[in-house]
């Protein structure tokens, strides 16, 4: 009874909407999205749910957690790629101009236009950064700062450019005869490779430490980028028309025009090999190449696994124009006419991640945790770390791997106040699917400084006299200003400028030329590090000289003096009689 359910089901969908095709899953596992244009190219993001869609001069964001379509905009310019990022997306036109659409706002927040063309784009996930190489110079699009800069100029023509798609930071520029392996944030090259007979693609493994080489005499050439050691080159009869890389460097895939197959590096042999009778329009693969998603122009087929037959298979009536894998290979995205169709091609379990933070409020300069856990428990597993100003914009802050029991803890400090959310994204594996933890807040605020000052006198000086003040801050400021403010008696105030050492601390003398009661205080206006502080009040009573009992010490001295001469004297009179 079950079986007849789910295929009357599938009948009443096939039937009664107006795209007509067959499948041979259930309805549950697909979405159709109809549009108001013929969809040209379709793509979606690796991390948020987006699908971007394109035609005739018009763009449209999906979200495939919702079914909806959340935006249109009218771009009135042609569009020969798209490349979504993780919280924008590129659209690129055969003029060479590249638009940067945030999916919040999805408009142009950024254009520019190159004046070579551009041959290759690379997208580097762990920094949010887009690679594109035209004829002779390598530019980088910055999302965040929403700029376009030179990156790289080569003296031999661009062929092609690859980076490590997840987590790390390698490019590869390849030229006519050459291949640049770059670390993008030291911005060095690592090594350069001559190779004579021409490169045509390559692939760059992010977990792997491999990269592929497609040489112009058809050889596929696999090498360990750490030491440039060639680790297999599988020779090919016949020239393919794309050639990739598992991201764990452990297979390479070779896509004819009518027949795919998948190499083992290690050996060599050929794991999975699959005809069509018909020409391949368009193919991609899972990061794993655990699932693999080809169309024909009027068939769209799912292999999961390297199996030998399909385990999803859709027959159309109109013609595929676009196709899309997800990188972790759960969602497959095609279009056909004005209809966008999402299949979930994984059945993966849920999972969670809870994050707390350590303390919520810390001063400039002081240390915080971020730490928690990812539900499943599972170890190695690379998280990525978000920040954001308003809690709606997020930038990546960095990556995290986990430990025992899907546990992490991350040191946080800033050297300048701020109010910043953190939040914690998975993008899962092939059992689970990814997950985004609940935002955080982190305040940021300046510092406290502690200002002391002592003198060297007692309570009361002379009037006239010359005291010394010193003064320390804690913790040390070094080489700033504070102002010492000073009240005589008759209730004059004075301010000077002191100037603290390389120990923070400083020392001024002040003539006390009044009678009465001083007051001396110092006081710090702060600055964007450190918030104003004020110091101790010293109190010190000026006084008159006393000179009478001045004088009495010494006349007592003289006449004590005087007295026991007079007694000598006496006595030797005495004692000459």
């Amino acid at each position: 009874m079950a079986r007849r359910i789910s295929y009357l089901i599938t009948l009443i969908i096939v039937f009664s909407t107006p795209h007509i095709f067959t499948c041979n899953c259930q309805p549950k596992y697909y979405k159709v999205y109809e549009l108001d244009y013929p969809v040209e190219i379709v793509r979606i993001a690796d991390i948020y749910p987006y699908i971007v869609a394109y035609g005739n001069g018009v763009m449209s964001l999906i979200n495939c957690s919702d079914g909806e379509v959340m935006a249109t905009y009218k771009l009135n310019d042609t569009v020969s790629d798209i490349v979504p990022l993780v919280y924008d997306t590129v659209a690129i036109t055969p003029n060479n101009t590249v638009y940067l659409f945030s999916f919040y706002l999805f408009m142009p927040v950024f254009s520019r236009t190159l004046k070579e063309k551009i041959v290759a784009t690379a997208f580097l996930t762990a920094g949010n950064e887009l690679f594109i190489a035209t004829n002779r110079t390598v530019y980088q699009l910055c999302p965040g700062c929403r700029t376009v800069v030179t990156f790289l100029k080569t003296r031999e023509d661009i062929v092609h450019i690859a980076a490590t798609r997840r987590y790390y930071e390698y490019i590869a520029v390849c030229t006519v005869n050459n291949v640049v392996f770059i670390n993008r944030y030291r911005k060095k090259a690592l090594w350069t490779m001559e190779v004579p007979e021409g490169v045509r693609y390559a692939c760059v493994s992010s977990s792997g430490g491999r990269i592929m080489l497609l040489t112009g005499n058809e050889n596929i050439v696999v090498l360990n980028y750490s030491n440039m050691d060639i680790i297999a080159r599988i020779n090919l009869s016949t020239s393919p028309r794309k050639t990739l890389l598992s991201d764990d460097g452990k297979y390479v895939a070779v896509v004819y025009d009518d027949r795919i197959d998948v190499y083992k590096v290690v050996d060599k042999t050929i794991v999975w090999s699959m005809s069509f009778d018909g020409n391949i329009s368009s193919c991609d693969f899972s990061y794993n190449f655990k699932v693999i998603a080809v169309s024909l122009p009027t068939k769209v087929y799912i292999f999961r696994n390297f199996s030998a037959d399909p385990v999803m298979e859709f027959n159309l009536t109109e013609e595929v124009t676009s196709l899309d894998l997800r990188y972790d290979g759960s969602i497959l995205v095609f279009s056909h006419g004005n209809k966008v169709v999402q299949v979930n091609t994984l059945y993966r379990k849920k999972s969670s991640i809870s994050i707390s933070i350590e303390k919520s409020r810390i001063e400039v300069n002081e240390i915080t945790h971020i730490e928690g856990y990812l539900n499943p428990p599972l170890r190695n597993q690379t998280l990525i770390i978000e920040t954001s100003f308003d809690g709606t914009n997020w930038r990546s802050f960095g990556t995290i791997v986990t430990g025992k029991n899907g546990h992490f803890k991350q040191a946080i400090t800033y050297l300048y106040p701020v109010t910043i959310y953190f939040r914690v994204v998975w993008y899962g594996n092939e059992e689970y699917e990814g997950c985004v933890s609940s935002p955080v807040k982190l305040e940021v605020v300046k510092r406290r400084v502690h200002v002391n000052i002592t003198i060297t006198s007692a309570e009361e000086a002379y009037l006239n006299s010359e005291i010394e003040i010193k003064g320390e801050t804690k913790p040390k400021l070094i080489n700033e200003a504070l102002r010492l403010n000073v009240t005589s008696p008759s209730g004059k105030s004075y301010e000077y400028v002191v100037q603290t050492d390389n120990n923070g601390r400083f020392t001024f003398k002040i003539k006390l030329d009044e009678k009465g009661e001083w007051k001396i205080y110092a006081k710090y206006w702060g600055s964007e590090d450190y918030l104003p502080s004020t110091s101790n009040i010293i109190t010190i009573r000026a006084k008159e000289r006393e000179y009478v009992s001045e004088v009495l010490p010494y006349l007592a001295a003289v006449i004590a003096v005087t007295v026991i001469a007079i007694i000598m004297v006496r006595k030797k009179l005495r004692s000459s009689l």
